[in-house]
């Protein structure tokens, strides 16, 4: 599982800085840029084609990067320009869907990437610290293994992992708990050979607990 969040949190990152990037430029075109007036006097599919002459006196023709069909509307007239004096074949229609819907997608997708591969790696070191915690001041009770189910409610590549389900009655006071382990990214049934797992309970929130694994054979 730790590849697939290192896979998305640097397809996310990577996706966020190039985003950053194409915003930078757009911005920098925009307070830098010189602006003027050109015309849409071709279409490319749904791309505007258009023509502006420089304050130097140049003709510049440029591709817009972004295309709509309303456009098509729009032929032979006027629309606003923003160039580089350095640069000006590197024009953009200059208005805001044209200038930063090109790093806002890429933007967005980064950043689902990188929640969906940060969130899972946040929630693994906050369960090891956990771990940790309850091991080393839990109080360990013996609770009796009564099922190893499937989490359906997690997929990856198509398999869901294993848990062990488990249940210990409080002596004192006559109740019954069931607990359940961490996720199991294989079946541990062929490793179960006893009948009671050792569970670190918190003594002042007992839905506060870890079913110890540390039995099963460690998967690299």
């Amino acid at each position: 599982m730790k590849i697939f969040i290192w896979i998305f949190t640097l397809v996310g990152v990577l996706l966020l800085s190039m985003a950053g990037y194409i915003g930078y430029s757009a911005y920098s075109l925009e307070g830098e840029g010189v602006k003027t007036t050109g015309t849409i006097i071709a279409l490319n599919g749904t791309h505007p084609v258009v023509r502006f002459v420089t304050g130097e006196g140049e003709r510049v023709t440029f591709e817009s990067s972004l295309g709509s069909s309303s456009y098509t509307k729009q032929l032979g007239q006027d629309i606003d320009v923003v160039y580089r004096p350095d640069a000006p074949q590197q024009a953009e229609i200059d208005d805001f869907i044209s200038q930063y819907l090109v790093s806002i997608i890429p933007g967005i997708i980064g950043l689902i990437f990188t929640l969906t591969g940060l969130i899972p790696a946040f929630i693994i070191r906050y369960r090891g610290k956990k771990k940790i915690r309850l091991l080393q001041q839990g109080r360990p009770v013996k609770a009796l293994i009564t099922d190893v189910d499937v989490n359906r409610t997690i997929k990856i590549n198509g398999r869901s992992p294993f848990r062990i389900s488990c249940q210990w009655r409080n002596t004192l006071t006559n109740q019954h708990y069931i607990f359940t382990s961490e996720n199991i990214y294989f079946d541990p049934r062929p490793y179960i050979e006893q009948q009671e797992i050792t569970v670190y309970i918190n003594g002042e929130n007992i839905k506060d607990y870890y079913v110890d694994v540390r039995f099963l054979p460690e998967r690299v």
